[in-house]
Parts: structure tokens; C-alpha cells; sequence
């Protein structure tokens, strides 16, 4: 029921927009912050809830230190979940330019789990990112995998072009329940990636 009530409730934060109707987002943050507090103290070992209050915090402009610490705790706790990989990667890609370097270890190491255990179809979500940096760092790991792993990764579309933005004026909120939606929900474990 916790976990619902969080899910819900950010569900509803993503749907809202702090410049059309603030009262409302302000509304729902709130909601969503309690609800997410109330599940990190019912299962405070949980990597994804720890995830789930970073993407809430980054969705009300928390400091790059604090989503920095949440973001660290995720990982800690939940490596290579793949809710919680989606999560802290949506987060990490709404981060500032600036903010980069201090996530860049987790960064790296959730996009090696994704280019390693996930189908290679699903893992092509990995490059439809405008940011330079990250299209970078897919391209250098993509090159750290195994002959034939980097052979499917490619034919999945990894080495194509990233998708360019067009959605320049859209909120935060909206691109990140955009990016959020687009993940497959099943992924392969590793033994059977390259059957």
C-alpha cells in the first residue's frame, strides 16, 4: 500500500506543471514528498524508493548535494534493478551540465548494467538523449563490451544518431514521465542476453 500511494502520487506530480497551475503542483509535491517519506520509513532498504524521493526532489528543484546523496543511496541499495536504473537515470539526465561529474560513477555503472543485462532492443533507450556528454559515455562503454554483445547492441541501433529533442519548451515533469514511460519493463538476465 505504501509503495502504491507513492507511485501514485508522483505519478500525479509528473502531471502537473508548476508554471500553469502552481497551486495544484505545489499541492501534489507535497503530497508526493510525505507519501515517499512514509515509504522510506516503512522499507528504508528499498533502492527503488530511495530513486523514486530523488526524482521527486529533482522535480522541486533540490539541491545537486541532496539528489547527489539519494541518487548514491539508490545505488547502494539496488545496483542493478532495472525500476531503479530507469529512475536514477531519468534523474541524472535532468541534472544541470555542471552537476555531471558528481554522479558520474553511478552514471557510468548504470549504463553498463543497461548496456550488459538489458535486451538490446531496450537498451537502445539509453541513446535517445539530447545531451552530448551522456550520448559520449554510451558510445565509450558500448565500446567495453564483449565482440558479440557490442554486435547486438548495434544491430538494436546503439551506434545510430541520438534522437534530437523536440520537445525544447516542454516542462521537466513532462520529459521525465515522457522518459519514464518509454523502458520495456522486462529485462533479460545476463546468461540469456546473447542466446
Amino acid at each position: 500500500m505504501d509503495e502504491a500511494a507513492a507511485v501514485v502520487s508522483l505519478a500525479v506530480l509528473l502531471t502537473h506543471d508548476q508554471v500553469i497551475d502552481y497551486d495544484g503542483w505545489a499541492a501534489a509535491a507535497s503530497q508526493a514528498l510525505a507519501a515517499l517519506g512514509h515509504e522510506l520509513v516503512c522499507a528504508p532498504t528499498d533502492g527503488i524508493a530511495w530513486a523514486r524521493l530523488a526524482l521527486a526532489e529533482r522535480l522541486i528543484s533540490a539541491s545537486p548535494t541532496r539528489l547527489v546523496a539519494l541518487l548514491d543511496e539508490s545505488f547502494r541499495l539496488a545496483r542493478a534493478d532495472p525500476s531503479a536504473l530507469i529512475t536514477r537515470i531519468a534523474v541524472v539526465r535532468s541534472l544541470p551540465a555542471f552537476t555531471l561529474p558528481e554522479v558520474a560513477a553511478i552514471r557510468r555503472a548504470d549504463i553498463t548494467t543497461v548496456l550488459g543485462q538489458a535486451w538490446p532492443e531496450e537498451a537502445a533507450f539509453l541513446y535517445r538523449t539530447p545531451e552530448p556528454a551522456i550520448a559520449a559515455e554510451v558510445q565509450a562503454l558500448l565500446a567495453t563490451m564483449p565482440p558479440a554483445r557490442q554486435g547486438h547492441l548495434r544491430a538494436a541501433g546503439l551506434l545510430a544518431q541520438p534522437d534530437k529533442p523536440t520537445d525544447a519548451g516542454a516542462t521537466l515533469g513532462n520529459r521525465l514521465s515522457r522518459f519514464l514511460n518509454e523502458p520495456p519493463p522486462f529485462w533479460a538476465p545476463p546468461s540469456l542476453v546473447d542466446r
